[in-house]
């Protein structure tokens, strides 16, 4: 009583309109533990007619949908509390599906990469703007990667930022559990880089040594610089 229900009865009755209603909120009573408590129910009103086509009652049905519903609750706060520690990670960090879509960005990846975070919407487009050569490889390793629940370390690879200046990250990435639509996700971030030895002007990056090509930087840019960061 007082939470509704039998006032939804009589509109459906006076007005012969279905109602139903997912995830709803009420509040009951145990007698055999003497408490109230929180449950979360999908259930329908439905009128029935005569054969006069008057609604002569209504049909309910519902179902206790509690464990689900806090189930999801705890799993939508958990990918809050992720994509917030992804956006103020100290270093490059991404949050992607396996099927591309980039879930969530550092601030550092952008402010580093120089790219909006709008021109970022899947990891082939990243990987299209600061490695336009290699992205079909980078791609498959990815896909790999996706298959390893473990951190995978990926490797280091050239970096071309917006304006044209090369950045040498070394990626990590580990499995972070399934989307609520099931898909995988991985957070990629890069790791932490000391001196590396370099022959002549190019640094050694070790097994790969992905560059991006001078004709995919834009024109007129300044002097190209080689850093790490």
């Amino acid at each position: 009583q007082g939470q509704g229900f039998f006032e939804l009865l009589d509109r459906v009755y006076e007005t012969g309109e279905t109602y139903q209603a997912h995830s709803a909120k009420i509040r009951y009573f145990f007698p055999q533990h003497k408490r109230e408590e929180d449950r979360y129910l999908d259930f329908i009103y439905a009128p029935l007619y005569d054969d006069e086509g008057k609604v002569s009652g209504v049909f309910c049905s519902g179902f206790d949908v509690t464990d689900s519903y806090l189930a999801a609750t705890v799993q939508r706060e958990s990918e809050t509390r992720l994509r917030r520690a992804v956006q103020a990670a100290p270093f490059p960090m991404m949050l992607h599906a396996e099927d591309g879509e980039v879930i969530e960005l550092s601030r550092k990846w952008t402010q580093l990469s120089e790219y909006k975070r709008e021109e970022i919407g899947t990891h082939f487009d990243w990987f299209r703007l600061a490695c336009p050569e290699n992205t079909g490889a980078i791609a498959n390793l990815i896909e790999r990667d996706f298959k390893n629940p473990r951190e995978v370390a990926a490797g280091e690879f050239e970096i071309c930022t917006k304006s044209g200046g090369i950045r040498i990250w070394d990626f990590h990435n580990v499995g972070a559990g399934r989307l609520p639509d099931g898909r995988r996700q991985r957070p990629l971030r890069r790791g932490p880089l000391g001196p590396r030895p370099s022959i002549g002007d190019a640094p050694v990056v070790g097994t790969r040594r992905w560059s991006c090509q001078p004709d995919a930087r834009p024109r007129h840019r300044p002097r190209r610089h080689r850093w790490r960061g």
